[in-house]
């Protein structure tokens, strides 16, 4: 991520490559001779979703039969997998990749579990009959052989698999299922194929030339041109592919790449989506040039003594003499500091260069407040020329964990009000666009929130541009934990280490944390993996055993999972040394505009789980305070049972829609906090009062529940005051005996003085008469910007609401929607509403309302700004038949404009404005946010 500065005037390689792609010259002279060329790969990618349950990874085991035998799990032979693997043949499938010899399903004193092994040196012996640990298990005589596959081969034809482009989630464009799996969302999690095209310029025949995948779903494996590049089965982490020069063609022939993905050999007891999910670019460098993630900018610290470091390869033939400038610069490209790293020889391998420390002068520190980033550009020089070049943001900050004083920036105490989230999005799944991603950090900062856990993996690496930018908190999570994932650490830590956000690493999440509790030998493993790469921030995980029960002598912070306040003051107590934070809790179910006694398995209230939950650390001081909220959004997967589909644990449905429960946050970590209060999410001052339960005639209810920042909640139906109720902390009025009549129902918040303050007013609704059309993302409102940039990827986030004759949205309607584009470089890709119940297709134009309120995703079509897109339109053989890539933006007309339709209430229409900057983009807009005032919860009123 780059400073909006570098973005809009770009430094002059970059500049130089644009204009050299609008010359619209040949592809065999195209490349412009720069250091660095990257070029997007997202567009033209062919895909088929396959249904032959045959074509899978070797999981046969011809050894040794494990099954009922004794195997010694303390992790040392045989290795712990994640909670994913919920049966015997799930297991086995967890070993179907060739550097796996050995699984083992068990049974153990807490639970079932899978554990495989990457060595023949396991330690199993033959138990008495009945008594072996080990329910079905097997290991293999020896490693299977490279599968062969006709998708695989250039000559296949893929005319007729449909056209997609990255980020593209394979599993969310299944039908849902009451025989797939209930954890993941009850959508099959099918093997899917992807193909390429792609022609390569001549000039590169000479450069080092790779492609970058920021990260694929699940268990992948790739050939290009027949070559099979590997198999890689992280699914959070990114892939980066050496293109061999022995098999890859520069003289204008089509090259094909074709990728084998299989989600169902995730982790996860959720949903987490599959395939292409995130972007993928091509790059070309010289044959001294800059790893991927090789620029370490150290965030920690003032900017005194600033010593950032760059590893550099050299694949070419001779000893080369190297060196590197470091510069920091400002968002007007001010320069503020530089240094250099000592020139040495290097020869045909990889080697860090470390500067000499220097002062970065007039440094703005980086905190929730005032989040300000800069940008450092890294030369490397070969015998005297550029051979190399690249940016990253850099903010500057002291943090500290503290045993008794909890977390501090900047010598000031933070407390931490953080939400955990996985994530998919309704309509879209895991593909989910910058701008929804924005509009979910904006939410988590409308109801106080001041950090994220990225539960419970990293997430794409464009989420830590726009937290870096709106000053919130990261707590960076890995996904497995296991010997064999210590790399997977190692490449987390890499990736994130120059994101000011990021406070914290970690390495578990709950049970998997346990899985070497005899000599913590994973602990230590994936602790330096991690002070290796950035030896400056804390190591935690999420800890889920009873305070007796802890083994952490390889984690600087002590993160809990779901435990009350005698847990924390029993470690504190045993442990006054140890900072300690709240790392998940609070899993309060409700749902969208459902009144009590709805029938529905939750309902909108559920204020005692937040007065009694949230409160076991907010009262407590030497806690740091809440990483994770169980969960800012309902995500698809864990709901229970079918006919549910997805969670109801968020504030906010599955399509971004508030719950009161945001209110309820918005009222005590925002409103009720001092302006000014180090780690304060927004800087205004604010009331909130808000009325739980609809006012509507089907299911009226007959108790009201108020959530308000005010101590005191009056409630007036259709005029008459039926008194006043105390709101205790954390709490919230309850008003009962409710007689329901048509009409309005005022809360009002009062002062101590007795004044009335702040109001929430509800409206019964008459008969359905209209559909009404707002843009929520990009929206000023919710503090997501004003317009949609060209670039062929960012969407907006549109709602669609059935309202009567006076404009109140009916909560009891449930019309189906349609969706269309009436003009304009725009198309649907995802439509919801919100409900854990419903079963309708995500990729279609239509979607019945629920409680009044339907969702489509818009993404833009067409890409006009992306950088080196006209490169990519030469290198992408089915350039422009999905997106369309122009060498410029038209200068009039830019609009989108969507329609929506209900039967028996007409249509409407909303124009979506259009920008041709880059800088518009979410990083972009995110950056000159502060100061900012907005209220994303008011935009639903």
């Amino acid at each position: 991520g780059l400073t909006v500065g570098e973005r809009e005037k770009g430094n002059n390689m970059a500049t130089l490559m644009l204009l050299l792609a609008l010359a619209s010259v040949s592809v065999a002279s195209l490349a412009p001779s720069s250091s660095r060329i990257v070029v997007p790969f997202d567009y033209g990618w062919r895909w088929k979703l396959y249904d032959k349950a045959g074509e899978a990874p070797d999981e046969s085991f011809s050894g040794k039969n494990l099954t009922g035998m004794n195997c010694d799990l303390s992790g040392k032979t045989l290795h712990y997998t994640p909670q994913g693997r919920l049966n015997p043949t799930d297991c086995s499938k967890a070993c179907a990749t060739r550097e796996c010899y050995a699984y083992a399903y068990v049974t153990s004193p807490w639970h079932s579990a899978c554990y495989i092994s990457f060595t023949s040196e396991i330690n199993c012996t033959m138990a008495s009959k009945g008594n072996g640990n080990v329910i079905m298990g097997g290991t293999r005589d020896s490693i299977p052989p490279t599968p062969k596959y006709t998708y695989s081969e250039p000559s296949f034809s893929d005319d007729s698999w449909a056209l997609v482009d990255a980020p593209h989630d394979s599993v969310i464009n299944n039908s849902y299922t009451a025989t797939a799996d209930n954890h993941h969302g009850s959508l099959e999690r099918n093997v899917s194929w992807y193909r390429k095209q792609f022609k390569l310029p001549s000039d590169w025949s000479e450069k080092h030339v790779s492609i970058h995948f920021e990260a694929i779903f699940h268990l992948v494996d790739i050939w290009i041109n027949d070559v099979h590049y590997g198999q890689f089965h992280s699914g959070y982490v990114p892939i980066y592919l050496t293109l061999d020069k022995k098999n890859i063609k520069f003289d204008g022939s089509t090259n094909v790449i074709a990728i084998r993905t299989d989600p169902s050999f995730g982790s996860g007891h959720w949903y987490e989506g599959g395939g292409l999910y995130r972007s993928c670019k091509i790059i070309a460098t010289n044959d001294v040039f800059i790893v991927p993630d090789g620029v370490f900018a150290p965030s920690e610290g003032t900017g005194k003594s600033f010593t950032p470091w760059v590893e550099v390869s050299n694949v070419g033939g001779d000893d080369v003499k190297v060196s590197a400038q470091f510069t920091v610069f400002d968002s007007d490209g001010k320069a503020m500091g530089s240094g250099k790293a000592s020139e040495m020889s290097v020869g045909k391998n990889t080697t860090t260069l470390k500067a000499s420390p220097f002062d970065v002068e007039g440094v703005s520190l980086w905190e929730i407040s005032s989040p300000t980033v800069y940008r450092m550009e890294t030369i490397i020089m070969r015998n005297g020329e550029i051979s190399d070049s690249m940016n990253v943001t850099v903010g500057f900050r002291e943090t500290h964990w503290d045993s008794n004083k909890g977390f501090s920036i900047n010598s000031q105490r933070n407390r931490l009000r953080g939400f955990c989230h996985h994530e998919d999005f309704g309509g879209v799944g895991a593909a989910v666009p910058d701008r929804l991603n924005m509009y979910r950090i904006q939410a988590l900062r409308s109801v106080g929130g001041n950090s994220v856990r990225t539960s419970h993996n990293p997430y794409r690496r464009s989420m830590y541009d726009i937290m870096d930018r709106l000053g919130v908190v990261v707590w960076d999570e890995a996904r497995d934990y296991d010997s064999w994932n210590v790399q997977d650490m190692a490449a987390m830590v890499r990736r994130d280490r120059n994101s000011p956000s990021v406070v914290i690493w970690s390495y578990c999440n709950e049970i998997e944390c346990h899985q070497d509790a005899v000599d913590n030998h994973t602990q230590f493993e994936f602790r330096k993996a991690a002070k290796m790469a950035d030896p400056t921030r804390p190591t935690s995980y999420n800890w889920v055993q009873p305070a007796t029960d802890v083994i952490d002598l390889g984690v600087d912070v002590h993160g809990i999972s779901h435990y009350n306040s005698d847990t924390y003051l029993q470690y504190h107590a045993a442990n006054p040394n140890m900072p300690m934070v709240s790392s998940e809790c609070c899993s309060c179910e409700t749902q969208r505009g459902e009144n009590p006694g709805s029938g529905s398995v939750h309902s909108s209230f559920d204020g005692d789980c937040l007065q009694s939950q949230v409160n076991w650390t907010d009262s407590l001081d030497f806690v740091a305070g809440t990483m994770g909220i169980w969960t800012l959004m309902d995500y698809y997967g864990e709901p229970g049972k079918w006919p549910y589909i997805s969670s109801s644990f968020g504030q906010f449905d599955l399509t971004g829609v508030p719950k009161p429960h945001a209110h309820w946050y918005r009222a005590w970590w925002l409103c009720n906090i001092k302006p000014g209060t180090p780690g304060r999410s927004l800087p205004e001052s604010c009331n909130e009062v808000r009325i739980v339960e609809n006012w509507d005639a089907q299911n009226a209810p007959t108790s009201i529940h108020v959530f308000s920042s005010m101590k005191q909640v009056e409630l007036v139906v259709n005029g008459k005051s039926l008194g006043t109720k105390m709101v205790p902390h954390y709490g919230y009025a309850l008003f009962n005996n409710v007689q329901y009549a048509p009409g309005t129902i005022v809360a009002y918040g009062v002062d101590e003085s007795g004044k009335r303050v702040s109001n929430h007013t509800l409206k019964s609704a008459k008969a359905a008469h209209a559909i009404t059309l707002i843009i929520d993302a990009p929206s000023p409102s919710t503090g997501t910007g004003s317009k949609l940039v060209l670039d062929g990827h960012d969407a907006a986030l549109i709602r669609a609401s059935i309202v009567d004759s006076d404009g109140i949205v009916l909560p009891s309607d449930n019309s189906t929607v349609t969706f269309s584009i009436v003009s304009g470089p725009g198309r649907i890709i995802g439509v919801g509403n919100g409900n854990p119940q419903s079963h309708e297709h995500n990729k279609i134009n239509h979607r019945a309302a629920y409680h009044g309120i339907a969702r489509a995703v818009v993404q833009t079509s067409t890409d006009c700004v992306s950088e080196n897109r006209m490169i990519a339109a030469s290198i992408d053989v089915e350039s422009g038949r999905r997106t369309k890539v122009k060498e410029s933006c038209p200068s009039e007309d830019m609009k989108i404009v969507v329609e929506a339709k209900v039967d028996g209430l007409g249509s409407t229409q909303i124009t979506i404005d259009l920008s041709a900057s880059a800088a518009d983009l979410p990083a972009g807009v995110a950056e000159r946010m502060h100061p900012d005032s907005f209220n994303l919860l008011a935009a639903y009123d």
